[in-house]
């Protein structure tokens, strides 16, 4: 089992030129998003023929669980 993570944080142009020209960089907003898929927990694949019954008993089903995050910036002021 297995799952993924994915975080970007896109920055504003004009205040990475101000940064990058020696200005501060405490009025730049890194505002992180991202999101994970990770599994919902054990299930089985059923038998290799397709048969969706093993031994008389349903194949349990596994799935993926998506969580989505988003910073948002509520106000302007650094501090």
């Amino acid at each position: 089992e297995a799952g993924s993570l994915v975080v970007y944080a896109p920055v504003d142009i004009p205040a990475m030129h101000v940064v990058m020209n020696g200005g501060d960089s405490a009025y730049v907003a890194l505002l992180p998003s991202g999101f994970a898929v990770v599994p919902d927990g054990p299930g089985s694949r059923g038998s290799e023929n397709g048969d969706a019954t093993t031994n008389g008993g349903e194949a349990r089903v596994s799935g993926s669980l998506l969580t989505v995050a988003f910073q948002i910036l509520v106000n302007s002021l650094p501090t």
